[in-house]
């Protein structure tokens, strides 16, 4: 891909290219509204916010698969 296209606005790869450049900019804003550095959420983040919601779509995802599962609680 060419620089001048994303430039330019035209070409499949605008539309993401723009969609992160938006996300960016939201992020520097409020940093710097808010007078704050920038911290990673890292990747578990959510999965570490509701472990019993995360438990229950995985189960069913299993289940959607045809896997019949017994779940019970590590020691």
């Amino acid at each position: 891909m060419k620089r001048s296209t994303v430039l330019r606005g035209t070409g499949p790869e605008v539309g993401p290219a723009l969609a992160v450049a938006a996300s960016m900019l939201t992020d520097v804003y409020y940093m710097l509204r808010d007078g704050v550095e920038f911290r990673d959420l890292s990747d578990q983040y959510f999965a570490k916010q509701d472990k019993a919601r995360l438990t229950t779509r995985l189960l069913q995802r299993l289940r959607d698969l045809g896997v019949e599962v017994e779940v019970k609680k590590a020691a």
